[in-house]
């Protein structure tokens, strides 16, 4: 195919620019690190919270990396700058949506800017995991059965929901979710339902990021694996998903790369510098 002018690379995270174990593979980032010396913006676009992509674009010396955290909620400029877009849900659809899963016995995470309030049930050795995730990037994490009461008096960004012991109950869950004026669903991994404002999507906080940088939907190479990206990889220029993507991530890209735990990313990034896209693979959309 005809390399296409990209001026903007944009990645996921999670099962994408990450490896086993949610780990920062150095390729990725030294790949990141040669597209910027090309003048080539790179963007992290994740599901996870603007302060956690902070500390790992700081971590892999991308500090000039741009920051969409919580599916489109919140961007920033760079690691750690102040936050251009903070989109929280009104507090009485929060409650709605905490009363439904609740109602069905459900798990959850509630997101604010700057901390995470869950009543999921850990192991030690779970626990200790889940915090390690949060830890250097000024994230503070409460657990507990009423963790989200004590997170009424801030800004809520995004939930994620998991099922309890009732499968059908968090399918259930899901529908009366659904039927939330306001409210969107999505998905970055089986297993977990993810909570947000209805106008909140990666796409759309790229789109308004590109816009602020002068540079077209055309331009963006983006690359995920999962069903939050589907609308990102439509949108983009050149879509990229992952080999170890979801079906509808696959059918919405242009292109395929190797899975995540063998640095994909760096992969594709490195084909396109050196002019070589045709090592990659067709995706749906080719």
């Amino acid at each position: 195919m005809t390399a296409p002018n990209i001026r903007l690379i944009a990645t996921d995270l999670d099962g994408t620019f990450l490896g086993e174990d949610s780990r920062l593979l150095p390729q990725n980032a030294q790949a990141f690190r040669r597209a910027q010396e090309r003048g080539i913006h790179v963007c992290i676009a994740s599901g996870r919270l603007a302060n956690v992509c902070s500390r790992m674009a700081r971590d892999m010396g991308l500090d000039g990396c741009h920051i969409i955290g919580m599916n489109g909620a919140q961007m920033l400029l760079s690691p750690f700058a102040p936050p251009l877009i903070n989109l929280s849900f009104p507090d009485v659809v929060r409650d709605r949506c905490l009363s439904v899963i609740a109602e069905h016995s459900c798990s959850y995470n509630l997101y604010t800017y700057s901390g995470v309030y869950t009543n999921q049930r850990f192991t030690p050795e779970r626990r200790a995991h889940f915090l390690s995730s949060f830890s250097g990037c000024g994230v503070s994490v409460v657990f507990g059965e009423d963790a989200a009461a004590q997170a009424l008096s801030l800004p809520c960004v995004k939930l994620l929901m998991k099922p309890g012991s009732d499968m059908a109950a968090y399918e259930r869950a899901r529908l009366a979710l659904a039927a939330i004026p306001g409210v969107a669903l999505t998905s970055s991994f089986a297993g977990a339902t993810e909570i947000v404002r209805d106008d909140v999507s990666k796409a759309g906080a790229i789109g308004q990021l590109a816009r602020r940088l002068g540079i077209g939907m055309g331009e963006i190479m983006a690359f995920g694996d999962y069903d939050n990206d589907v609308e990102m990889l439509s949108a983009c220029g050149l879509g990229i998903a992952m080999e170890n993507g979801s079906p509808a991530a696959l059918r919405a890209a242009r292109l395929v790369t190797r899975p995540n735990v063998t640095a994909g990313v760096a992969y594709a990034v490195n084909a396109f510098l050196d002019g070589r896209l045709d090592l990659l693979s067709p995706g749906g959309r080719a």
